[in-house]
């Protein structure tokens, strides 16, 4: 992808040092940190120098040491962030930089507190927060740095213009549409989804859960013996598509399958955890011996019915159940004013922003499922 400079994070250090430098070198150097170092000083450049245009960019990482997952071990060393970055920053300038830059892997205070005790960047550019990048660089107090946060989806790209005698602009680029695939990026994509099938859930570290009501998924067509009417109205619904359309997609990416991709299938299929991507017990597990929990059925919305059913179909022989009948149908309601929220687990702002805006449950996605017992 033709990246300049890229900083560590505490996932990369886990590959360990040898496979980080073999990469490193493995084209064009890339890699550039302030204060990461594996093996010995030298190896790694702690910046870089770019030229774009008139202008000498200076470039450097910090890995904020607060943010390693586990212990480096022997080969790799992270230095104290405030030292390294001042030396990172003296380098720069004395090789002539004339804008200075620090990607910073790490919480934001810790980022605008290393600003305040480094001083003289321009830019530093914070991995992280919730979501969304910001849509305008922050000024930190006591400096004259400004700052970026990234989001953490890597959906947008940020693009940041330098001009003679003004300060410098800034866009967030959201990679829509309106961006083709590059064919590299495809064929990643591609190899990535063939090995996560390889893999299988096991091999990724997934394994089912039990439901916190204790109850099993039955899928929907046990519920058409009650509902019909609600279940046609499903059954005619993008609902009931969900799995086939990751099997088949229908638009630009449909020579790739997603129905192996545990962050895919959890809002595809029925009995997974949307948010964590992980099936319940009795929740699906493929298209063969799990195909009656095929698209996002009734019991994502209205939990696991196997009590339900077992309840409705022992009324006519089983003295006393009413009571629990009567519970067990209260269970599985889901009022129309908590509904939303329910569907933002799945209808969140990366996978279908269009949700979000003001009436569109309302008036878009609830009349296409509409529906009443």
């Amino acid at each position: 992808m033709k990246y300049q400079a890229i900083g560590y994070g505490p996932a990369d250090l886990r590959i360990g040092a040898g496979d980080l430098i073999a990469m490193a070198y493995d084209d064009d150097p890339m890699f550039v940190s302030g204060n990461v170092t594996l093996f010995e000083e030298g190896l790694l450049p702690t910046y870089k120098v770019l030229r774009r245009g008139e202008w000498r960019i200076g470039v450097t990482s910090i890995l904020d040491p607060e943010a390693l997952e586990a212990a480096t071990g022997s080969e790799i060393t992270v230095a104290p962030t405030k030292e390294a970055a001042e030396a990172a920053l003296k380098s720069m300038n004395d090789d002539g930089a004339e804008f200075r830059v620090l990607t910073f892997y790490g919480e934001e205070e810790a980022a605008k507190k290393l600003m305040v005790d480094a001083q003289g960047y321009d830019l530093i550019v914070v991995t992280g927060g919730y979501g969304e990048p910001l849509y305008q660089p922050q000024a930190i107090d006591g400096t004259k740095t400004k700052l970026i946060v990234t989001g953490n989806k890597g959906m947008y790209a940020g693009l940041v213009g330098l001009y003679q005698n003004q300060p410098f602009k800034y866009a967030r680029v959201p990679l829509s549409h309106e961006f083709k695939d590059a064919p590299q990026m495809r064929k990643l994509m591609a190899d990535y989804q063939k090995q996560l099938e390889q893999l299988g859930f096991s091999g990724l570290g997934i394994s089912p859960t039990p439901h916190r009501s204790g109850h099993t998924f039955v899928g929907s067509q046990a519920c058409a013996e009650c509902h019909q009417n609600a279940f046609d109205i499903w059954e005619n619904s993008a609902h009931a598509q969900a799995t086939a359309h990751l099997v088949k997609p229908p638009k630009e990416r449909g020579d790739i399958p997603r129905h192996f991709d545990p962050e895919c299938i959890s809002c595809h299929v029925t009995g997974w955890n949307p948010q964590g991507y992980y099936p319940y017990k009795s929740g699906y597990m493929d298209l063969t011996s799990t195909a009656h929990l095929t698209g996002n059925g009734c019991e994502n919305c209205h939990g696991p019915g196997s009590a339900h059913v077992a309840a409705e179909k022992e009324a006519a022989t089983t003295p006393g159940i009413e009571s629990l009948r009567a519970k067990l149908r209260q269970e599985v309601q889901l009022p129309l004013e908590k509904a939303r929220e329910h569907c933002m687990e799945c209808h969140d702002l990366d996978n279908s922003p269009d949700f979000h805006d003001d009436g569109a449950f309302e008036d878009i996605y609830w009349p296409e499922i509409e529906h009443n017992n």
